[in-house]
């Protein structure tokens, strides 16, 4: 493990967003559109946003004991308030696609409608009010580019333009204020793209930093996206500040590559966990949780239930939650997971 900085500024690459009005009046509707675009990011802004202090406090683990009956792999979750939301996801077998949506709300599965379309591995773009679901991939393996919306409120989905830049699988997602970020592979690198909620337009973000970095998973904190690609010969860890444009290494990530894991934040530190490992094919139960203020590492305490990979988190008001999977690696019988444990503050 080592400890290294490094400062890159990037160029963007912006959307244009263009209003039309009489010359009289274009000053109110850029005053109007400023103040409901402060609006949207300070909604946005506090989206699992907690008070309790995971980054210092001791955790424990505990079981949930719902109906914790629903098997899926490669499932995304978005959540608000003390409710989240799964959208499709393997079942059955490893061909097996669901099209269900399922909340969890008071230690309890409900199935709601279905998707338009079954996949997984989608990315997913959440504020308070609502979920971008973006691509994923078919029942046939076939990577998709659709976007559906979900409204959290109502629990409807709705299909809306599909994503600009073709189609998209397992791609990386995150949230900072009214801006949405997804990185896409292609080739030996990662191209990054923002999404204005605001605007709902679409943009290319240029970066250097990204090349030769073949995966990446997404979380944000504050205005800060963290990245981890443990794909590679070294475990790297680094963030991108938004409000400043900057790159910057972190400290690396110092357990096992792995393929297939779950990552998860809080706004004060970083979980990352499970998988398959690079080097011995085994499927994982560690987790470890990053202090985002000392930009340190500590392994969480022993995971008691089965190791899995292809798992779901999410974080709702009690504590933070994994689940699903699979517990045996691709090239064997999928053995899907069904357990949920719950991370609390001891």
């Amino acid at each position: 493990m080592f400890k290294y900085s490094k400062i890159i500024a990037i160029p963007l690459v912006v959307g244009l967003s263009l209003i039309s009005c009489h010359e009289d009046d274009s000053e109110d509707v850029v005053i109007q559109q400023e103040m409901q675009e402060e609006e949207q990011e300070e909604n946005n802004s506090t989206q699992n946003e907690q008070l309790i202090d995971y980054a210092n406090n001791s955790l424990v683990w505990s079981m949930q004991t719902g109906n914790n009956d629903f098997e899926r792999l490669g499932a995304n979750a978005a959540s608000t308030g003390n409710k989240a939301f799964l959208f499709s996801g393997g079942a059955g077998d490893r061909f097996g696609v669901s099209r269900e949506i399922l909340k969890f709300e008071n230690n309890q599965w409900t199935a709601l409608s279905d998707m338009m379309h079954t996949s997984r591995g989608q990315t997913i773009l959440a504020t308070n009010e609502k979920a971008l679901i973006i691509g994923g991939s078919a029942s046939n393996g076939a990577p998709t580019k659709t976007i559906y919306t979900f409204d959290f409120e109502t629990e409807m989905i709705t299909g809306i333009a599909d994503f600009p830049y073709g189609t998209i699988s397992h791609g990386g997602g995150a949230v900072v204020g009214n801006k949405g970020y997804v990185t896409k592979k292609s080739m030996n690198s990662l191209d990054f793209y923002m999404y204005d909620f605001s605007s709902n337009n679409w943009s290319t973000l240029q970066t250097d930093f990204l090349q030769n970095q073949t995966n990446a998973k997404i979380v944000s904190a504050g205005k800060k996206l963290f990245f981890a690609s443990l794909e590679n010969e070294t475990s790297n860890f680094y963030i991108y500040d938004t409000e400043n444009n900057q790159w910057k290494y972190m400290t690396d990530f110092p357990g096992e590559k792995r393929n297939f894991y779950t990552m998860l934040s809080s706004q004060d530190a970083i979980f990352i966990g499970f998988g398959i490992s690079k080097d011995t094919d085994e499927v994982l139960k560690d987790v470890w949780k990053y202090n985002i203020a000392k930009d340190e590492w500590t392994q969480v305490g022993t995971y008691p239930g089965e190791a899995f990979h292809s798992g779901y988190s999410f974080i709702i008001e009690d504590g933070l939650y994994f689940g699903g999977g699979s517990k045996k690696v691709l090239n064997t019988t999928m053995t899907l997971n069904t357990e949920i444990y719950k991370l609390s503050v001891n």
